[in-house]
């Protein structure tokens, strides 16, 4: 395939993508979207569609792939080329995941939808969980007695939730102000918790 196909290939996917993102918007039910909608919007036929995918949850699955290989890209950006990272000197300019979710806000939005796209949260913890495992080797001896499994997975959830948060919020904070909490919280140690039991806890039953 010439370097020419291979764009015109990219911009017909492209218009696709954007196509039943836009509907979903719309009618916010994937069930209620047709291949024959999504053509007519992107302004192609239906063989067009078919000659991409063979329907349109494959070109579902390819824009949340899409998506999470990008967040991926972005979360590994600080410690690329690197061998080793230390959290507590970490520059904020240096995190990129909520730059790239921010970037990509119209996306995201819809992807962190539980009622649209059930499991697609859990689906990026498990990808970001899989980088942490392969990549990120622990060199803190306070983690000697922490299981690393656990550790890891609590991590993912963290971080997944204060996106959902962030998403849920309609973006309030920036994403400068999103890396700067992450890092407080990272770094954050608490000596103890205070616990305030209200008067109706306190009472026997």
């Amino acid at each position: 395939m010439s370097a020419k196909q291979d764009r015109r290939v990219e911009r017909t996917k492209r218009d696709l993508k954007n196509s039943i993102l836009h509907l979903i918007q719309e009618k916010q039910d994937l069930n209620r979207i047709s291949i024959t909608e999504i053509v007519e919007k992107a302004n192609y036929n239906r063989g067009t569609f078919y000659a991409h995918y063979t329907d349109k949850v494959a070109l579902l699955n390819e824009i949340m792939e899409e998506a999470i290989d990008g967040f991926i890209e972005a979360f590994r950006k600080p410690y690329h080329e690197k061998s080793m990272l230390d959290l507590h000197s970490m520059s904020a300019t240096v995190i990129k995941i909520f730059d790239h979710v921010e970037q990509n806000a119209s996306i995201y939005s819809l992807l962190f939808n539980n009622k649209i796209f059930p499991g697609f949260q859990q689906t990026l913890c498990y990808s970001l969980e899989k980088v942490f495992s392969k990549e990120i080797a622990f060199q803190d001896h306070a983690m000697e007695k922490i299981n690393k499994d656990l550790y890891i997975r609590s991590q993912c959830f963290s971080i997944i939730g204060m996106l959902d948060l962030w998403i849920e919020r309609n973006f309030e904070f920036s994403s400068k102000y999103m890396t700067s909490q992450l890092l407080e919280i990272s770094n954050y140690k608490p000596i103890n918790f205070k616990i305030t039991k209200s008067k109706g806890q306190n009472e026997s039953k």
